[in-house]
């Protein structure tokens, strides 16, 4: 797992000839599917009702993270601009490596000319 990881992180996301997030995903919608499959076998109306009432909770409060997220720049949200770097106004690539695990997980970019690390609306983190 922390090789996968490390390779995740380097910019390398294939393993085994397959993508990791489709990896995940597959993994993620198998466990969901399975879990609906034992909540609607195990469980009376009722009870799935409140778990699928739930696992809608769940999902909006996400969506509305990341909706929030955008609209006030901050890690949740999700950055459609393009980015350039504060300090020389390099043009940051699109298709970024990220450097460390802050990056890997909630984007940004270190700049290939001057080596300053910004996040993923642009901004220099200290």
């Amino acid at each position: 797992m922390e090789q996968q990881f490390r390779r995740v992180a380097s910019g390398n996301t294939m393993a085994h000839g397959r993508s990791l997030t489709v990896a995940r995903l597959n993994l993620i919608a198998l466990v969901i599917a399975v879990g609906l499959w034992l909540a609607t076998y195990f469980l009376n109306e009722t009870g799935l009702l409140v778990m699928l009432l739930g696992l809608a909770a769940l999902v909006a409060a996400g969506v509305l993270a990341v909706i929030i997220g955008t609209i006030r720049k901050n890690k949740w949200g999700i950055n459609f601009e393009s980015v350039a770097c504060p300090c020389c106004t390099t043009r940051l690539p699109q298709i970024r490596k990220p450097k460390s695990v802050q990056q890997a997980l909630w984007g940004g970019y270190t700049c290939p000319t001057c080596g300053v690390e910004v996040d993923k609306w642009g901004r220099k983190i200290n």
